[in-house]
């Protein structure tokens, strides 16, 4: 269907049909070299439908049925739009090169510059969405974000990534290796003012007054989950924003259908605690954790420190550091049990095991504090060091605070300055005010009172006390004019 509409993004003629997955991506997923694997088959990739369960094969991303109908017009869809899709093409990259890997370096995959790419990424992923709707016979919001004029902080679009569920039992072509190599998307479900009972699908009438929606795109491994005007679920993801610059992936271990209906309940709301304890009593570690995190935060269910405990202690036991860290936060503070010092420490042992970055650092801030245990500055170090490697921000202020000090190693002031400002570039208010007194004084750098007040800024805005402290003694101190 050809849509006799202007461009969506700017206005003017829209003469131009946006591919649903890059020509790239397909190719990645699905070499030549592999085209005897399709021998009986009329493409080289398929698709696979959610409404049907099955898969569709298809020649290339150039193929009609892999655009959208003409939605935009041809400059936004190739110069206005080229940085962002070649900031998705980069992360397409990473994702295909490692399927395996749990954690997403930001840094590794776009550079230090990494938080103005993440807000590229959202564009694309918005030009995306925008034709995903429009597509679904339904009508924009009326303040869906434009992808020519965004501004990451004011979104109301977040998106999620975790790994991407395999469909390799659902169609006798796919094999074992095949399913490791997905391209896919999940139904786009969305709530309308006063009606929750809508369905966004190919088959709907238009829908106006949209208030919020799910959709979700599969690359490689991994599943992107967007959340448009809606809190999104710690289940399907770290929230992937651009503040940090490394996140944790979680394996969700659901199959195709049991994602979708999450994301539907998610939605509809009232069947979710049902489908999420039936889930976790089956033993999935992750659903379990969701269910914990739900019951000590009172998210969506009456809060119930009792039931939080009993499902950390279910995701434990299967082997979740994030479970494992969360637990040991309750025995740490006595939150609903009673102090243990050594119950904390040990599940923070057992997190640090699994290369789980907070824990780590936590268990280097006991032994950089003795608490519970004898001081050791040398383990100190050496569980900070870990995590910054990873580019832990709180490890790397530790590390920073330690070099400063003397602690553990010979007192370096650059050495605390370089980790100070690891940790300040992604945003960690201390390291910021840190760094601005170092700019302040000449301590490991040269004196800088420009950038020293450009830092102590970037802490309070954060709410960071001593920052706001020292912005207001330098302003004391200013000549008068």
């Amino acid at each position: 269907m050809i849509y006799n509409v202007g461009c969506w993004m700017c206005g003017s003629s829209a003469d131009s049909r946006e591919h649903r997955y890059k020509n790239s991506e397909i190719k990645r997923a699905f070499p030549v070299s592999n085209k005897d694997q399709f021998s009986d088959c009329p493409g080289i990739a398929f698709n696979f439908s959610y409404h049907d369960r099955n898969c569709y094969w298809v020649r290339g991303a150039n193929e009609n049925s892999q655009k959208y109908p003409r939605l935009i017009c041809t400059p936004c869809n190739n110069k206005r739009t080229q940085l962002m899709d070649n900031a998705y093409e980069q992360l397409s990259k990473w994702c295909w090169k490692n399927p395996e890997e749990t954690f997403i370096n930001l840094s590794e995959i776009w550079g230090t510059n990494y938080y103005e790419q993440v807000s590229l990424f959202y564009g694309y992923c918005l030009k995306i969405l925008g034709c995903e709707i429009l597509n679904s016979k339904a009508l924009l919001p009326d303040d869906f974000p434009n992808p020519l004029s965004f501004v990451l902080e004011n979104s109301k679009l977040q998106i999620s990534i975790c790994k991407a569920a395999t469909i390799a039992a659902l169609h006798p072509r796919i094999t074992r290796e095949m399913a490791c190599k997905i391209i896919g998307k999940g139904c786009l479900f969305g709530n309308r003012l006063l009606n929750n009972d809508d369905v966004l699908n190919s088959k709907a009438p238009k829908i106006t007054g949209i208030i919020n929606l799910i959709w979700s795109r599969i690359i490689g491994n991994y599943q992107i989950n967007f959340w448009y005007n809606l809190e999104p679920n710690l289940c399907l993801g770290a929230i992937f924003d651009g503040k940090n610059s490394v996140y944790e992936v979680p394996d969700l271990g659901l199959d195709c259908f049991d994602m979708d209906y999450l994301m539907h309940a998610i939605v509809y709301g009232p069947q979710r605690i049902k489908w999420l304890t039936k889930k976790a009593r089956g033993g999935n570690l992750w659903v379990q954790y969701k269910l914990a995190l739900m019951y000590v935060k009172g998210n969506g269910v009456r809060q119930n420190l009792k039931k939080a405990l009993k499902w950390y202690k279910c995701s434990v036991d299967l082997g979740n550091p994030l479970a494992m860290s969360d637990l040991g936060h309750m025995y740490f503070h006595g939150v609903g049990v009673e102090k243990d010092m050594k119950k904390a420490i040990d599940l923070w042992d057992l997190a640090a095991e699994e290369s789980y970055l907070p824990a780590q650092n936590n268990l280097g801030f006991i032994f950089l504090n003795g608490i519970g245990v004898c001081t050791d500055y040398a383990k100190a170090l050496n569980l900070f060091q870990t995590a910054a490697n990873k580019n832990y921000a709180e490890a790397q202020h530790n590390l920073g605070f330690m070099y400063a000090n003397g602690l553990g190693a010979t007192k370096n002031s650059q050495e605390a300055f370089r980790f100070y400002g690891l940790a300040a570039e992604q945003g960690y208010p201390l390291s910021q005010n840190n760094l601005g007194c170092m700019f302040a004084s000449g301590i490991g750098t040269d004196k800088d009172e420009e950038t020293a007040i450009k830092w102590w800024k970037k802490a309070a805005e954060q709410g960071h006390s001593s920052a706001k402290e020292n912005l207001a003694i330098h302003k004391e101190r200013l000549p008068l004019s």
